[in-house]
């Protein structure tokens, strides 16, 4: 009967941490789905008068700083821990969002737009992951599913929101800065909900954090079973780090050699035809 009970709120804080950590998905969603509304007023002559190179600057810096985020957030989640990293993401993002609602200049929506977007490429790559981490088994693809619906929820979102701004001010100008100010709210409180999310458990036990790693696991309801399978598998990863593992070895792998091309094939194709470009191009579209 305890041992149900102690289950019971496992799960329900489980729903409650998966939850705030797919917030990081939905300000992933809005902030590359919000430019699309939001361009055609801050190009306008009495805004920031963007000229159409500008247009696809101010559009793709986000996109650059994507790559820098994506490339910087496994090692500093292994440096500084999951949580962390959370924090200094929603940080960036809320400061970033302000930035690019309140730039003055072309310039400075760009340089802003880049930070913005070394939070989004964190965002989208330490969200699944520490879901992943933070569940057990049974809810494991369950939890890291709510970050992919969070992120079309957040450009559902975006799009909505530029929808109903655009016809209720569609003669103000300064209405995209609202369509940009928007997501410093969500990014503020993930930024307040963080504090009471667990550090992951298996960062934790790599980083000899045995006692609080078994109290996280407990707490977060993982079963017995589960909390011996991560501690064998935490001995292993420490293993093969004193180890040295060469990337050359692993290029020489024809099966993790296949894993990585097909990943990578799979993330291209769906960027190229996937709903981000698929909303572009209906934009550009229903503009002409």
């Amino acid at each position: 009967m305890q041992e149900h009970r102690l289950t019971r709120i496992g799960d329900s804080f489980l729903k409650y941490a998966s939850s705030v950590i797919a917030l990081g998905g939905f300000l992933f969603g809005y902030d590359t789905g919000v430019i699309n509304g939001a361009l055609s007023f801050l190009s306008q002559p009495d805004q920031l008068n963007l000229s159409s190179a500008q247009q696809g600057i101010v559009s793709s810096s986000l996109i650059i700083g994507c790559c820098i985020g994506a490339l910087l957030s496994g090692r500093l989640a292994d440096r500084i821990g999951r949580k962390a990293t959370l924090q200094w993401v929603a940080i960036i993002f809320t400061i970033a969002t302000l930035g690019c609602s309140f730039a003055l200049t072309s310039g400075m929506l760009i340089v802003f737009r880049a930070v913005l977007g070394v939070s989004v490429g964190c965002a989208s790559d330490l969200a699944p992951m520490y879901l992943a981490e933070i569940s057990p088994s049974e809810w494991r693809s369950q939890n890291v599913n709510k970050n992919a619906v969070a992120i079309v929820i957040g450009q559902l979102s975006a799009f909505a929101i530029n929808a109903v701004l655009g016809n209720i001010w569609e003669d103000w100008g300064p209405i995209w800065r609202v369509m940009m100010g928007v997501a410093a709210l969500p990014a503020f409180l993930l930024w307040l909900l963080s504090f009471d999310l667990p550090q992951s458990p298996k960062w934790q036990l790599l980083n000899n954090s045995l006692t609080q790693a078994k109290k996280n696991f407990r707490k977060l309801g993982f079963p017995k079973v589960d909390i011996q399978k991560n501690l064998i598998r935490a001995k292993e990863m420490v293993k093969t780090e004193q180890d040295n593992l060469n990337i050359k070895e692993i290029f020489s792998n024809k099966g993790l050699v296949y894993l990585l091309l097909a990943g990578i094939t799979i993330g291209f194709i769906q960027q190229l035809s996937g709903v981000n470009a698929l909303c572009i191009m209906g934009l550009c579209y229903w503009k002409k």
